[in-house]
């Protein structure tokens, strides 16, 4: 299934995120953050949701959230009716490029990092914000399943960038 970069809007802010099934994604930020609309969505992979978040970073509230102006109208505007993408290159390299792990390492890392982000149940947290199963959660996090190290690598770097923005936008 294919990834969708869309844009939702709630009084005085705009998030930009990433969803293989934005009606389900917009209903799961519903509940979490009340009345919120969705303005539209495009095809999109992580790579283009970075580089809009990049492009959008002076107006970064927390996360993927940004001040609603007409600097982000603009933006938003460009992408969704015009096509615009804002100098983005799918042949562009990731930003971070993962060292070399074994399967334990990693396992051991990204526990402590989803851990830390949802102290309370990890397993829940993950999953629906990620919009994953919980029990396939529960099964790669507790090693019962083995994550291919191709997909645990590029993974483990989106993941860890995400970290990374939390924890600049939490301390700014």
């Amino acid at each position: 299934m294919k990834t969708s970069v869309y844009f939702l809007s709630a009084p005085g802010r705009i998030k930009v995120g990433i969803s293989k099934n934005v009606p389900r994604r917009l209903a799961a930020i519903r509940k979490q953050v009340g009345r919120v609309h969705l303005i539209g969505h495009v095809p999109g992979d992580y790579g283009f949701e970075r580089h809009l978040h990049t492009v959008l970073a002076a107006h970064r509230i927390e996360g993927e959230w940004f001040t609603e102006c007409d600097a982000v109208r603009s933006v938003v505007d460009r992408v969704l009716l015009d096509g615009d993408l804002l100098g983005f290159s799918p042949l562009e390299k990731p930003v971070h490029q993962p060292a070399e792990q074994t399967a334990e390492e990693w396992l051991a890392m990204f526990n402590k990092f989803v851990g830390m982000v949802w102290p309370g149940d990890p397993v829940a947290g993950f999953a629906d914000h990620f919009e994953l199963p919980r029990e396939t959660v529960s099964a790669y996090l507790t090693g019962r399943e083995t994550v291919p190290q191709i997909v645990s690598s590029a993974f483990a770097a989106r993941f860890v960038e995400w970290m990374l923005q939390k924890h600049v936008a939490e301390t700014a």
